[in-house]
């Protein structure tokens, strides 16, 4: 919820957040800060309901697409409940894909899976960043998988997973930016393959422009308003789309950096009926956020802004996507990264468990992911004691 917050405080909106981590630049981007249980798949929002009446809007993240809201419901802005759990049942959207005649990997359920060859992704029909898909090479290993609770099964594509940032009104989409998805990075101790770990901001493919063309057109075509996602694999001979985000996309942090745009406000705006300039996808500037992921259990014991720089403070000073000061030109980037999900002194962070995310901007791809590095790097020797990333 960190850069949904953040983003919306930048704009100049007073937010209330609820997450499972509780990170301290959330906590101080918002005025109340309330605990979510991701204990299970269908998470009940119905304990926060007694904010309905006291809150203008509610702003959906990551991990809500099939969510109980309750009396909430009625205050979402942009998709309804009814639609996020449309759009993001994967089963569903496959068949979508399908009749629009939209590339895509061949997707199978438990009861057509005979017609499938390996090797194939198991993913649970709804749920994203990757953390609960496996990889099938054979029999075995697709047994396993159907044991973890999997419902859905896809063709493997070899290739780099990208996604599509888009804001629309319901009428009209602009795409804002294509974002290189990095998932299972050893390098940042993440243990799964799969596992959502960062982004870079733009990607450069020669199948951009269709890549947007076709983002615009199936946002529009689901019924989807504010700021929603696309992704896809792509390689050498094309692209297919993986998955539709009806929600904030963890791409906000690299967007907002490299376009200068507030994408809480343009959603806002476009739940208002007002798409942001189409100009705005810029690609003279690069940003990189990397998530480093806990190597061993451990407890934080310090405050890392006092090691590794950076904070809220800052971002809001330098005016990062933050209305009309976001959007100068010529404004010069720190030569630094800086610290982003800090945890709390104190939290205990179990092996594995998303730790701190490093963000760096830079006039090239390779500067801002040294820059983000570096910020990775401070966190693992005041935490870890370690000298390597």
């Amino acid at each position: 919820m960190r850069h949904i917050a953040c983003s919306g405080a930048r704009a100049g909106y007073e937010m209330l957040s609820a997450d499972a981590f509780g990170d301290a630049d959330t906590r101080e981007c918002s005025s109340a800060f309330f605990f979510l249980n991701f204990s299970s798949q269908h998470l009940d929002l119905r304990h926060l309901e007694h904010l309905a009446d006291s809150v203008d809007g509610v702003l959906v993240g990551s991990g809500l697409e099939n969510a109980a809201f309750g009396k909430l419901a009625e205050k979402v802005l942009g998709n309804s409940p009814e639609k996020m759990r449309e759009v993001a049942n994967k089963a569903k959207l496959a068949e979508r894909l399908a009749d629009l005649g939209i590339p895509h990997p061949k997707t199978f359920t438990q009861e057509t899976l005979s017609q499938a060859r390996f090797p194939l992704i198991a993913k649970p029909l709804f749920g994203g960043g990757g953390v609960a898909n496996f990889l099938c090479r054979n029999e075995r290993e697709l047994l396993n998988a159907a044991r973890q609770g999997h419902l859905i099964f896809q063709e493997f594509i070899k290739g780099k997973i990208a996604s599509v940032s888009v804001i629309s009104t319901g009428k009209e989409a602009v795409s804002l930016c294509v974002n290189e998805q990095l998932a299972g990075l050893k390098s940042l101790f993440c243990e799964h393959p799969f596992t959502y770990c960062g982004n870079i901001s733009p990607f450069k493919t020669k199948f951009a422009d269709k890549m947007c063309e076709i983002a615009e057109f199936l946002v529009l075509e689901l019924g989807l308003k504010g700021s929603n996602g696309v992704d896809f694999v792509v390689n050498d001979d094309g692209f297919f789309v993986l998955e539709v985000n009806p929600r904030f996309q963890g791409s906000l942090d690299t967007v907002e950096h490299c376009t200068g745009l507030n994408v809480v406000s343009a959603h806002l705006k476009a739940c208002e009926g007002e798409l942001p300039p189409k100009q705005r996808r810029a690609e003279e500037k690069y940003a990189a956020r990397l998530i480093l992921f806990a190597e061993r259990d451990c407890v934080v014991e310090a405050d890392l802004r006092r090691f590794c720089g950076g904070n809220v403070e800052k971002m809001v000073e330098k005016g990062v996507g933050g209305g009309e000061r976001g959007r100068e030109e010529g404004k010069e980037e720190g030569s630094a990264g800086w610290i982003a999900d800090i945890p709390q002194r104190g939290r205990v962070l179990r092996r594995g468990e998303p730790v701190v995310s490093g963000l760096g901007v830079a006039r090239s791809r390779e500067e801002a992911i040294k820059k983000a590095r570096e910020v990775i790097l401070c966190v693992r020797r005041n935490i870890f004691r370690s000298e390597e990333v």
